[in-house]
């Protein structure tokens, strides 16, 4: 940027707005507001260093893209991009500006000329992405790693992830489990689509079978076995279709009869009527 001052009859240093380079009468300019005149004009801020201010050039181009709007040179370009800057005393000469163009030709007033060049041919600087992109394939291969490991896992437990056949729970299984919430979870879904059932409040026996029960293993398994029995007998239609669990119930019953289990005799004779 060229500073000009050495042709201005200068009496004040009073910048009051951004201008085109225009031929006279025919330039455009953005007067300062007071606050960004503020700036301009601030303490430190001269005709000889404005260049090396920041904030004073940060203003100026700010004004520098509202002239490029009414500038007929700049209109002209594909894409007017900021060339140079100027210090000129000589402003619009508009016949509205009379007082303006008084005080520029005494040196009190004083503009920055803006001229534009066309960028419209230039390429801007693409981004290097590259970082990005290293970034997602890293990402990638650690989650690639973390999944084939997961395919892995059952291998490496051996017997501890082994689960019994059919999808039955290890409690149905013998010599597995010691917990009753398995059992009374299987029951759980059949007691529920028993509820549904128009005849429900007459299918006492059934109810009370398939029901909670006493919190004991040896309880829970009785149950399991009996309400079974009492599906089969009451309710046919489920028994045929397997439907709410119960054909994993059903399953489960059977395998409980056949590990022999205490107290289950006298109802797994009636399993397979």
């Amino acid at each position: 940027m060229a500073d000009e001052t050495s042709t201005i009859k200068f009496s004040q240093w009073r910048p009051i707005g951004v201008c085109d380079n225009g031929s006279p009468n025919q330039r455009k300019a953005q007067l300062f507001s007071k606050p960004d005149f503020a700036i301009v004009t601030a303490p430190g801020v001269t005709r000889e260093n404005w260049q090396q201010h920041p904030e004073v050039l940060k203003v100026i181009r700010r004004y520098a893209k509202d002239v490029a709007k009414l500038s007929a040179e700049a209109q002209a370009m594909t894409r007017p991009a900021l060339d140079t800057i100027h210090l000129v005393g000589t402003i619009l000469g508009h016949t509205r500006t009379p007082t303006a163009n008084a005080e520029s030709v005494e040196g009190r007033v004083q503009l920055f000329e803006v001229k534009f060049k066309d960028a419209g041919g230039e390429t801007p600087p693409r981004k290097r992405r590259w970082p990005l992109w290293l970034a997602g394939a890293v990402a990638t291969l650690i989650l690639l790693g973390w999944a084939i490991s997961q395919l892995d896992l059952p291998s490496k437990l051996g017997s501890k992830t082994d689960k019994p056949a059919m999808g039955i729970p290890q409690i149905c299984t013998q010599g597995q489990g010691d917990s009753f919430a398995e059992l009374l979870a299987l029951r759980r879904p059949v007691l529920r689509f028993l509820q549904t059932l128009p005849n429900w409040s007459s299918l006492s026996q059934t109810r009370e079978v398939c029901d909670s029960g006493f919190r004991s293993l040896q309880d829970q398994q009785q149950r399991t076995v009996r309400c079974v029995v009492a599906v089969n007998r009451e309710v046919p239609e489920l028994s045929r279709s397997g439907k709410a669990g119960f054909a994993q119930l059903h399953n489960c019953a059977s395998n409980l009869c056949q590990s022999a289990r205490s107290g289950l005799g006298p109802y797994c004779s009636q399993l397979g009527r």
